[in-house]
């Protein structure tokens, strides 16, 4: 198992594993699935400023990891 920085290769893989999140839970606030290049653009947008993460195994991702408002928080109780 490895844990790295996700890259907009990833894209397409991280969108089939968070699109169930948004059609079968509440747990997202998106209604509709975003398109591979919408959700590409996010992806660009976000790594510039936070870490995105997956994790695979046999080069195959299994998780993702995407919270910049934890992040954020992190930031704030233990280093500033």
């Amino acid at each position: 198992m490895t844990i790295r920085n996700a890259t907009l290769a990833d894209a397409k893989t991280i969108l089939e594993i968070y699109e169930p999140f948004i059609t079968d839970t509440c747990i997202s606030f998106e209604t509709e699935v975003p398109t591979i290049a919408e959700f590409t653009k996010r992806m660009e947008s976000f790594i510039k400023s936070y870490p995105y993460l997956v994790c695979e195994a046999d080069n195959k991702i299994f998780g993702i990891k995407s919270n910049p408002a934890i992040l954020k928080l992190f930031c704030r109780v233990f280093y500033f």
